[in-house]
Parts: structure tokens; C-alpha cells; sequence
């Protein structure tokens, strides 16, 4: 049997077919421009100056990953506040798959020594490792020292003259430094850049008597006599750097604080954009041309993984820094 229906309540039935006819195109809509993704070009973001080791391997990586997601990766270099302000600015851009990071440990321990505007797990998406890599610690070549025990030996002999350089409070550099102040029992005074490459000028001048340099950076200086190579902070001997010790060697087998590299996306970004860029990152870690520059570099390549093996060694790291900055004796700041 037909019931009537009456005019107000046809107008309903339209209201609602037309709602939903209107909610069915709006999801079509966002499924084919999702879809599209990429379809503009993705900014890379570097916290740290132009020439460092993170951003050597960030432009290469963006280069190569630009071919295979078939659009341009645009490289930003936005470093300070301890690498604070491009962590911040990745943590806070749109989890739209156009934003994407490269960093090191310093996500992790900086947000351990003080406090910041993000926070390293639940702000970030995790991509992928990239690769780890060992420091060598130098000094001026005008410092007169040939080896890590002079150093030492005139570090004591001079208490609180000498000064360090580090890119950041928590930087591999930083705490590496700080693990050898303790163990070698000198005492020195932390100076803080905006990224390794802008110590120099200092470092040659002598105003800065000690730092610890990603592999890259520091190789030119040592070769052109104007550093002095100290040791390395790795468990093993660089191939870039075969005759330099290890810290174990010298008798501080606590200073082996290796970096890791990885990119990150903001949190919330779809989880296939997460899937598909890093899929990008795998192939372009297999090129051929990546992999000579990360062995120029000292960089061991991150052949595995996955984001979620990522995520899962951020939040192991958190949890193993607060006995690392005790041994260091690294206060937080309150």
C-alpha cells in the first residue's frame, strides 16, 4: 500500500539526497587529489646551515627521491636554536605530504635538555632511517698537538682556557664532548653555532680549541694542514680516515655516540604519502651516485628499516638519554 507522502516531507528526501550526493563528490574529489599527490613540489627542511654533513646528503637525497616521486624537492635551510627552529616549522606545517625533514639524534636529546615547541615523537611521522655516522674530533692545526693524549695532556694543563665548539646543546658533537670531558678530566667551555660548518672561521683562528666535525666537513681542513685530526668518535677506524684512532684506542671507549640521519614528516600525514616516500628514500639510498657520496661522507647507508622500526628506536632513544647525560654529567635546563 502507497502512503501518501506529504510536501514537507519530499522536500526532506531531497534535502538528503542531495546531501549526500554533494558528500559522495566531495569524497571523489579529495580520493583523486590524493591521488595526485605529489602535485606540486615538496620542501626538504635542513635545520642546520648550507654545507653541512645533513645538508650534503639532504640535497642529494631530495635530488634523487625528486626523480622518483616525479616532482621537485625544494632544499630549506632553516637552522638555529639548537636545530629547534626547523623541527619546529616541520612539527607544525600542514601533514599535507609537502613538508618532509631531515635531522639527526639532536630531534630526541635536545627535547630531553630543555624545553621545546615540538615534541620528537608524537609531532613528527617518521620515514626512515638514512644512514649513521661517526665525528672526528680536531683541533687547530696552530694548537701545536699531534694526537688526541696531547690534547689532553694540554687541556690539563691549561683548566677552563680552552674552548669547544658544538652545533647545538644535545648534538652528537656536544655529547660526545662532554662524555670525554668526563672521562679525560678537563674541563672546557661549550660554545654554540648554528651548524658545523660555521665553526670554522673560529676553528682556524684558534679561537675555539677543540670540536668534533662530521667526516665530510672536516676532511678538506685536515688535508690542507689547517685542522689537526684527533681521533674518531665510531666503534671502529673511518675509511676515510684509516691512520686516526678511535677514542677506544686512546682509552675512552665511552665516546662512541655515532649520529643517525632520518627523515621525518609532520604527524598525521596520510599513512600512504608516509609509504610512498619512503619507498622514494629506499631507491634513492640505492643509487649508485648516493651511495659514493655517503661513502665520500664516512656515512654508513641505513639498508633496512621501515617507519614504523624508526619510530620505534626514537622512542627507544628517549628513554636511554637520561643515563647518557648523567655519565656526561649534562644538566637539563630547568
Amino acid at each position: 500500500m502507497n502512503i501518501p507522502m506529504n510536501r514537507s516531507a519530499r522536500l526532506t528526501r531531497r534535502k538528503v539526497i542531495r546531501a549526500l550526493s554533494a558528500a559522495s563528490a566531495m569524497i571523489a574529489t579529495a580520493s583523486y587529489a590524493r591521488e595526485k599527490w605529489p602535485a606540486r613540489p615538496i620542501r626538504l627542511i635542513v635545520p642546520v646551515t648550507a654545507g653541512g654533513a645533513l645538508d650534503i646528503l639532504g640535497r642529494s637525497l631530495a635530488e634523487h627521491m625528486g626523480n622518483d616521486l616525479g616532482q621537485r624537492i625544494v632544499v630549506e635551510n632553516h637552522a638555529g636554536a639548537d636545530l629547534a627552529i626547523g623541527h619546529t616549522m616541520t612539527a607544525k606545517s600542514p601533514p599535507d605530504g609537502y613538508t618532509m625533514m631531515i635531522t639527526s639524534n639532536a630531534l630526541t636529546s635536545t627535547a630531553m635538555l630543555k624545553q621545546t615547541p615540538y615534541d620528537p615523537i608524537n609531532d613528527f611521522s617518521p620515514v626512515g632511517e638514512v644512514g649513521y655516522g661517526g665525528l672526528i674530533a680536531v683541533a687547530p692545526a696552530a694548537l701545536g698537538v699531534k694526537d688526541l693524549a696531547q690534547f689532553v695532556a694540554l687541556a690539563k694543563s691549561k683548566p677552563g682556557e680552552f674552548n669547544y665548539a658544538t652545533p647545538g646543546i644535545g648534538s652528537g658533537s656536544h655529547i660526545n664532548t662532554a662524555l670525554l670531558e668526563q672521562a679525560a678530566g678537563i674541563k672546557m667551555t661549550a660554545v654554540v653555532y648554528k651548524g658545523a660548518a660555521t665553526t670554522i672561521p673560529d676553528l682556524l683562528a684558534n679561537r675555539i680549541q677543540f670540536t668534533m666535525l662530521p667526516l665530510p666537513v672536516a676532511a678538506p681542513l685536515i688535508a690542507a694542514q689547517k685542522l689537526q685530526a684527533l681521533a674518531v668518535a665510531s666503534p671502529d677506524r673511518s675509511s676515510m680516515f684509516s691512520s686516526v684512532p678511535t677514542m677506544n684506542e686512546f682509552g675512552y671507549p665511552s665516546v662512541t655516540l655515532e649520529s643517525w640521519v632520518g627523515i621525518l614528516m609532520p604527524a598525521k600525514t596520510p599513512g600512504d604519502i608516509v609509504s610512498r616516500t619512503h619507498a622514494a628514500l629506499r631507491s634513492a639510498l640505492k643509487n649508485p651516485e648516493v651511495r659514493s657520496l655517503f661513502e665520500r661522507t664516512g656515512t654508513r647507508i641505513a639498508e633496512n628499516g621501515s617507519p614504523e622500526s624508526f619510530a620505534r628506536q626514537l622512542k627507544s632513544e628517549m628513554a636511554q638519554w637520561p643515563r647518557l647525560f648523567e655519565i656526561a654529567n649534562i644538566k637539563p635546563e630547568s
